[in-house]
């Protein structure tokens, strides 16, 4: 991943040689040219390491204007700059040209590299490719491309190999954003294994991935487990020294607000509630709407639905369109507080938004549209329509 961690040895000395490399290839031009092509995704790595977005995707693009120009279109470096360049703008959130540019790698490397499976440079534009396909919520897209790749890393790399643990990982949140909680855990809980044996615990990577299953196990409320996690993944990270934004640590917090409303803490969820908000306007997009409907959840279960609505809609509009997910969410609980208000009409168009969101964003019946699945089954027993509850409710995974 570009700038999945510091860059070493890339101090202003460092980068100048670089630099002057670079030059000096472009210059030699044809004849070095998978060496140029090589180069500047190099460059783009450094600079995404230090947080320099636009030089960082330019060079990558840059990279594969080389290579088409001097390789070819489906050269394998072409193909794997495309997929960098994809990879690159992941790394940034930017996640439209992200897909543009992973799809056109994978529909080139159909071209030729496909041939060739095993290929490490295949598997590597289909890592890109996945990732990108997740981003953009489509989940069950993602699922068999990543799938794939874990196969392949297997049979390239080995079974306990680094390359193969980062493939559970990926495949794990593919499988958590589509609502398969119980294999995603059960291939995060193999990654965090591999992690402790090769790295031990006080490494960058480990303390990820223990946030990012405890994130996993708040979702699926199994909340003593999620917080023992939490705390051990924080942990980690301060060892590690490699959360110097404090974004892991505003995760956390958002975390530990959904288990403490979920638990019913009603004066200490309140007080968190009100520290987090504080801070909304400064947080991404993804980071408010989650926000916005555990306040909302919390103002429903102590009994004030018109407060509950209210976040609600605060959630949708810091979703937006690029969060189908979030906004279903939102809307199963805007869905349930407009019934507990007694205005039906306004919670099934709530409902029906929430269900076709949840189809747009790839999930299945599972945790996540518990929800929703609980308001349908509401309005069928206010419409006695008791052969419709038995369904909606046999769909429930609490």
């Amino acid at each position: 991943r570009a700038g999945g961690g510091p860059a070493t040895g890339a101090g202003p000395a460092c980068a100048r040689m670089s630099l002057s490399l670079i030059h000096i290839l472009l210059a030699s031009l044809p004849a070095a040219a998978e060496e140029s092509v090589e180069a500047l995704r190099q460059q783009s790595f450094v600079l995404a390491n230090r947080g320099r977005q636009q030089e960082a995707i330019d060079a990558a693009q840059r990279a594969v204007t080389v290579a088409e120009q001097h390789l070819g279109r489906l050269h394998e470096e072409t193909v794997h700059s495309l997929g960098f360049l994809s990879n690159t703008f992941g790394h940034f959130g930017d996640s439209k040209p992200q897909l543009v540019a992973a799809s056109e790698a994978m529909q080139r490397a159909e071209g030729g590299l496909s041939q060739r499976r095993p290929h490490s440079k295949l598997t590597a534009v289909e890592r890109w490719y996945g990732d990108a396909l997740r981003t953009a919520e489509r989940p069950a897209d993602a699922e068999p491309v990543l799938r794939r790749v874990l196969q392949d890393q297997r049979q390239l790399m080995g079974a306990e190999s680094v390359p193969t643990r980062n493939a559970m990982q990926r495949l794990a949140l593919a499988l958590y954003a589509s609502g398969k909680l119980p294999e995603a855990d059960a291939l995060m809980q193999q990654a965090i294994t591999l992690v402790e044996q090769r790295q031990g615990d006080q490494t960058r990577d480990h303390a990820h991935f223990l946030l990012q299953r405890a994130r996993l196990l708040t979702t699926a409320r199994r909340l003593a487990e999620a917080e023992a996690l939490d705390q051990r993944g924080l942990q980690a990270l301060e060892r590690s020294e490699s959360d110097p934004s404090g974004r892991q640590a505003g995760l956390h917090e958002l975390r530990a607000i959904r288990r403490l409303v979920l638990q019913g803490r009603e004066t200490a969820a309140r007080e968190a509630l009100d520290r987090a908000i504080a801070i909304a306007p400064k947080q991404p997009a993804e980071w408010q709407a989650e926000l916005w409907i555990s306040a909302a959840l919390h103002e429903r279960l102590q009994g004030r639905p018109e407060a509950s609505v209210q976040h609600t809609q605060r959630a949708v509009a810091a979703a937006g369109e690029a969060l189908p997910r979030a906004q279903a969410a939102a809307l199963a609980e805007e869905a349930l507080a407009r019934m507990d208000q007694g205005d039906w009409a306004r919670g099934q168009q709530a409902l029906d938004r929430c269900l076709a969101l949840f189809e747009r964003a790839q999930v299945l019946p599972s945790i996540w549209t518990d929800s929703a699945l609980i308001a349908e089954g509401r309005l069928h027993l206010h419409k006695g329509q008791a052969c419709l509850l038995y369904t909606s409710l046999s769909l429930i995974h609490i």
